[in-house]
């Protein structure tokens, strides 16, 4: 039986994620659309990203 592969996120986009900025910049987000999805508009408490972090990781958190 073959073993499921299961993706990794790269270790800098883990501290990334782990990180103060992050969290509150998610927070942020999560406020600004008072809970809701920007879809469909039903509550939820996902952030995704227009750009793939892990194919610019330049973008990881631009500093104001």
């Amino acid at each position: 039986m073959r073993r499921k592969q299961v993706y990794r996120k790269p270790k800098k986009l883990e501290r990334f994620y782990k990180s103060d900025e992050w969290h509150l910049a998610r927070a942020i987000k999560i406020a600004n659309q008072n809970g809701l999805c920007e879809n469909c508009g039903k509550p939820g408490n996902e952030v995704h990203h227009i750009t793939h972090l892990t194919i610019n990781p330049k973008l990881l958190m631009r500093r104001y």
